[in-house]
């Protein structure tokens, strides 16, 4: 078993910790031209591998107690509390302070439009309703969960990275509890 970080977004980690959230997408590099390539591409993650999610933090030191102590704790920018105007980037996150630690439970590498809607809905988009889908269509999206995630791909990677299609890592999770 290896353990390694995986960086999300604030409205990501509330996803997860919410139980919404339970499948991630990442961009293979470089992208598979080939069978091997794509085989290849499916060792780098494996079923039972954790991964420890490194998110916006920052470290809040209160003021002293009674008895003159402060102990440092973390303040995550996902739960919406902020003590001051200075974040750190996940990319700086140590392991010691990061709270949310997921086992993966399948595995898949796939071009990034095969989501399915019941895969959009486990990467945290809401789910579909016929009204909403209709529109949704209107503007080339099967429903509602998928033109959800397609804009949140396109807000993160790129206006063009949607339709550019590319091989992905599917990654299924369980939060596990604790660290």
């Amino acid at each position: 078993m290896k353990e390694r970080p995986i960086i999300f977004s604030a409205s990501d980690v509330r996803a997860i910790l919410e139980g919404r959230k339970t499948q991630a997408r990442r961009i293979i590099k470089p992208q598979p031209t080939s069978l091997g390539d794509k085989l290849k591409a499916l060792m780098r993650y494996r079923i039972g591998d954790r991964l420890w999610v490194r998110e916006t933090w920052q470290t809040h030191i209160p003021a002293p107690d009674t008895n003159g102590d402060c102990a440092t704790s973390i303040i995550y920018r996902a739960d919406k509390k902020s003590y001051a105007s200075s974040w750190h980037s996940p990319i700086y996150m140590p392991r010691w302070a990061s709270r949310i630690t997921l086992e993966i439970t399948r595995k898949r590498v796939e071009p990034l439009h095969r989501i399915s809607q019941s895969d959009a809905i486990a990467e945290g988009a809401p789910p579909s309703h016929s009204s909403i889908d209709k529109i949704s269509r209107e503007f080339g999206y099967a429903d509602f969960s998928r033109s959800w995630f397609a804009q949140l791909w396109q807000s993160i990677h790129g206006d063009k990275s949607w339709h550019e299609n590319p091989w992905v890592w599917v990654i299924e999770f369980k939060k596990l509890e604790g660290k």
